[in-house]
């Protein structure tokens, strides 16, 4: 596939990117450290954001030019696969669901059931699933909530055991995440890890196997993952890292795990510090890694 992109201008939040580049290999690799603007520019050749200035072809077909799109999102044909999973406030899980899907309700299944044969056996997605990180951990969510739309009690399993087995090989013995914390934004980095293995345990817990209660031997689980992380979102200052390179006055905002994990492990003072903490924010990378914006849909 050939991407070639001309004068592109993408106004972030800390600094404006400026690009121009010919892509034309088979696989390219984007790299830069975390807000340089990775993520803003995939949106951008997706159709999912609107640069200030340049050109954008696909395949020798004009898309963008001139701040002017040419070519709609559905009509580009580039597949564009997020790692979080962002829903729209206004609609209730299931109208999420459906959300421009066909009306037929059996073929909307079907196309998330093709979509979880490419996400488990694709080197793509595979890839991602052995990653020790935030990548890993946002693989099995993603596969977990499609597998049970689908009905998939099988890959709802692989998932349970995956948590158990793997997952949790990323926590410290006190609670926290190595991985995340060896990044420039550590604290940033760290809430988006343990949101995911929260949204896991509330979408994968069942009574005869309570992903919330699961310890291993040596006591790491989510009650030591929660245990590590509440006091630095009730007092960000004693966070014992140095602060985040970016957007580090932006977090933290109402974790979902907060609520969360105070149902499910019967802890009020979680559900008290969840209450008041901020809601929404108008800061796109906040939005963007916070993918759980309304968490008491998640309750059955």
């Amino acid at each position: 596939m050939s991407i070639v992109i001309r004068d592109l201008v993408l106004p972030l939040a800390h600094h404006q990117l400026e690009v121009s580049v010919e892509m034309r290999a088979r696989t390219t690799a984007l790299y830069g450290p975390s807000g340089a603007g990775k993520t803003s520019l995939l949106e951008a050749i997706a159709g999912l954001r609107t640069p200030a200035a340049g050109r954008i072809e696909l395949m020798e077909r004009t898309v963008f030019d001139a701040n002017r799109v040419l070519v709609p999102p559905r009509e580009r044909r580039v597949g564009y696969v997020p790692q979080d999973d962002a829903l729209f406030p206004h609609l209730s899980v299931r109208g999420n669901i459906f959300y421009g899907a066909p009306e037929d309700a059996d073929a909307t299944r079907r196309w998330f059931a093709d979509y979880l044969e490419w996400l488990t056996t694709d080197r793509y997605g595979t890839d991602e699933r052995d990653t020790t990180n935030n990548h890993a951990t946002c693989w099995v969510m993603q596969v977990a909530a499609f597998a049970k739309y689908t009905h998939n009690r099988a890959l709802m399993q692989d998932c349970r055991t995956r948590y158990k087995t793997v997952l949790l090989q990323q926590m410290a013995p006190d609670g926290s995440f190595p991985r995340e914390l060896a990044r420039t934004k550590p604290y940033g980095y760290s809430l988006f890890n343990l949101e995911a293995m929260a949204t896991i345990c509330q979408i994968l817990s069942i009574p005869e196997d309570d992903l919330w209660t699961f310890e291993l031997p040596d006591g790491r689980g989510m009650r030591k993952a929660m245990a590590y992380m509440a006091p630095y979102i009730r007092d960000k200052k004693t966070w014992p890292k140095p602060p985040d390179v970016m957007y580090d006055a932006h977090w933290p905002m109402r974790q979902s795990s907060l609520l969360f994990a105070g149902v499910a492990l019967k802890q009020p003072e979680y559900l008290e510090l969840w209450s008041r903490l901020p809601a929404d924010s108008d800061v796109e990378e906040v939005v963007r890694n916070f993918f759980i914006r309304q968490p008491l849909l998640w309750f059955e």
